[in-house]
């Protein structure tokens, strides 16, 4: 197994224990919405999006939550209206200069639930938060 492999292996397995049995947390807390934010040429985007992104849009929590995506072919142009659909401009404007992506907004009927950047924060904010 190589080294990336076994890095993979390691972050679906985090995540799918992560994930496991919380399909009824989500459903008893009222509907959910996942907000990704990233870019294509955003190399820690890339690595979210083939490892625990992937296991997540597969996962049963991610079949009880609305899941929506913003993403720009450039880093340097993620804000730009274009990319950012009505009706989350208003997360947008929430968001400062300096806000790294990946970027997860989790919201419910309640408001904002979770902010979290990075890909330490997904395992340490976002999952915990959807649990």
């Amino acid at each position: 197994m190589t080294f990336s492999n076994a890095v993979r292996a390691l972050a679906v397995s985090a995540s799918a224990l992560c994930l496991a049995g919380s399909a009824e947390r989500i459903l008893a807390s009222g509907p959910m919405t996942v907000v990704y934010v990233g870019a294509d040429d955003c190399q820690p985007c890339k690595v979210w999006q083939r490892g625990d992104g992937e296991v997540f849009r597969h996962s049963a929590p991610y079949q009880h939550l609305v899941y929506r995506e913003v993403r720009s072919p450039r880093l340097f142009d993620l804000m730009d209206d274009e990319y950012w659909p009505d009706d989350l401009r208003g997360l947008r404007s929430e968001l400062g200069k300096g806000t790294g992506v990946p970027l997860w907004i989790v919201t419910s009927d309640r408001g904002t639930v979770v902010r979290a950047q990075g890909l330490t924060e997904w395992r340490t904010k976002v999952l915990p938060a959807l649990h």
